[in-house]
């Protein structure tokens, strides 16, 4: 049985005395399935839940995205940290983790809970602002082995940031800061070369 909720199902009608009786033998009806038969049960839930009136928890009720599994998060950051230089296409970082492009996509979203391109844009601000303040490599340098595509490109992503530019930052003007981003997996990286 298809556990989709018909759309007149979704018209907010104050439930009648006779809706609150059918609503309720759906449920009694549910708990004698509950263990036999997963999809009707969530089908009769929904369609009692929509009876009731109970609407955001129908547009609630929809399959949780999958998290990525612990190997697949592994080799994603470890490839993502190592080719940081380089144009990451989702088809690559789906490919090494022998993913689906929409699968990872999803997944990633609910495990990181930013999706890729941010989540890898956040690391080359990261990377870039470790060298800027640590190094004498020039920005130019920096933005290129930060995976930008020249340093104004940099320039402009950290003005969009932090309201101020990596030379400046460099100078010692301002120290950028990041807002804290959960990170569900360590993984050591060894150091480009």
């Amino acid at each position: 049985m298809n556990a989709r909720v018909d759309d007149d199902l979704l018209t907010p009608v104050p439930p009648t005395p006779s809706d609150l009786r059918r609503a309720r033998q759906l449920l009694l009806e549910t708990l004698d399935d509950i263990g036999r038969d997963p999809a009707l049960v969530r089908s009769r839930i929904l369609r009692a839940a929509a009876i009731l009136g109970v609407h955001d928890a129908i547009r609630r009720n929809r399959t949780p995205p999958p998290l990525l599994p612990p190997r697949a998060r592994t080799a994603i950051i470890t490839f993502i940290r190592t080719h940081l230089e380089k144009t990451l296409t989702l088809n690559e970082i789906a490919r090494v983790a022998g993913l689906s492009t929409s699968y990872l996509s999803r997944a990633f979203k609910a495990t990181f809970g930013v999706p890729t391109h941010a989540y890898i844009k956040r690391l080359r601000v990261e990377r870039a602002i470790d060298l800027i303040r640590h190094t004498d490599t020039p920005l130019c340098e920096v933005a290129l082995m930060c995976g930008f595509c020249d340093q104004s490109h940099m320039s402009n992503v950290f003005r969009r940031l932090f309201g101020d530019t990596p030379s400046r930052c460099r100078q010692g003007h301002f120290t950028p800061a990041l807002p804290a981003m959960p990170l569900l997996v360590e993984v050591d990286v060894p150091p480009r070369r």
